[in-house]
């Protein structure tokens, strides 16, 4: 009864099965990855370990397809919203081709 994510590609779980819920943003540049557990929000971003963060948000909001994109650079940039306590916290990552 309990939910987890196993990437191939790295053959190694990025979510062991112990979560509540997984819900995943397809379009997604990081592979970002929010669980569920006893009602409170986490996130992973599969490409990057440094992404997860535990299990202590109220409510995530994932990004939609819509990125900035930099000529500069060449990277996508991708932003989404965690709510804690009442507090809106804003969130960007990056990744580049």
């Amino acid at each position: 009864g309990k939910w987890g994510v196993f990437n191939p590609s790295g053959e190694k779980w990025d979510l062991h099965c112990s979560h509540d819920m997984i819900y995943c943003n397809r379009t997604s540049p990081i592979g970002l990855i929010v669980y569920s557990d006893k009602g409170k929000f986490g996130w992973t971003g599969c490409q990057f370990s440094e992404n997860n963060i535990k299990a202590e948000y109220d409510i995530v909001y994932l990004p939609c397809k819509e990125y900035f994109y930099s000529d500069q650079y060449g990277d996508e940039i991708e932003s989404f919203v965690a709510v804690k306590d009442g507090k809106i916290d804003f969130y960007e990552y990056w990744t580049s081709k």
